[in-house]
């Protein structure tokens, strides 16, 4: 798991998640000074009080933000693909049953991983009504510009993974609208409208486990 190199609305993004994300963690600290002084009066005997020692948070675990979807965000947007063409969303999404929305990092380990067994559930399930969509984050900067680095790493991770799924950029304002996101990959599973099917999946999963989520909203 890689930290994000880019700096965007998303930037609370760092890696390392027991969910097989990138995201950020939240660290206790482990130290606590509990030296205490003593003044002793050397002609008498003074008993030493008992230290009560503080108690420590010792777990290290992450919390993942609630992420506030509205499908109205989602249906009626354009974002460019990865060759700058725009491309309504709300096509891709209204002409399948059921559409995964996978928000993933070129700099993300996970994220790419898991692609080419999405692309396998998606030539298996796409006569079935199944669309898959990747949500590029780290394409574009605060200012709105791309980066046009991330662009050819997006292309070459494509090549490499065999998708054959839609590839957008996740715009300026889409990223200032799940700001709340700390985690990729994230996916959105959504029906015709854009209407989401159950909670926001954190994390990678294997081709088998995405058919086992996918095969309930098929049915």
């Amino acid at each position: 798991m890689m930290k994000r190199r880019v700096s965007l609305f998303m930037a609370a993004l760092l890696c390392a998640t027991t969910l097989l994300a990138c995201g950020s963690v939240a660290k206790v600290d482990e130290t606590a000074d509990n030296e205490q002084q003593e003044t002793v009066d050397e002609t008498q005997e003074v008993e030493e009080p008992e230290v009560e020692e503080p108690e420590v948070d010792e777990t290290d675990e992450e919390e993942v933000s609630d992420v506030e979807y509205d499908s109205k965000w989602i249906m009626g947007t354009k974002l460019d693909n990865l060759d700058k063409e725009k491309t309504d969303l709300t096509e891709l999404i209204s002409g399948n049953k059921v559409t995964m929305l996978n928000f993933w990092g070129t700099f993300c380990g996970p994220c790419i991983d898991e692609m080419s067994g999405l692309e396998r559930i998606y030539q298996k399930n796409k006569d079935k009504g199944l669309g898959i969509v990747g949500m590029t984050v780290d394409i574009v900067d605060t200012d709105g510009t791309y980066f046009e680095y991330s662009i050819e790493d997006g292309k070459n991770i494509v090549e490499e993974t065999g998708v054959t799924y839609p590839i957008l950029i996740v715009s300026k304002e889409m990223n200032e609208k799940f700001e709340s996101m700390q985690y990729v990959p994230t996916t959105f599973i959504v029906d015709s409208e854009g209407n989401l099917l159950c909670e926001p999946i954190v994390g990678s999963k294997s081709s088998k486990e995405w058919q086992e989520i996918v095969d309930k909203y098929l049915d």
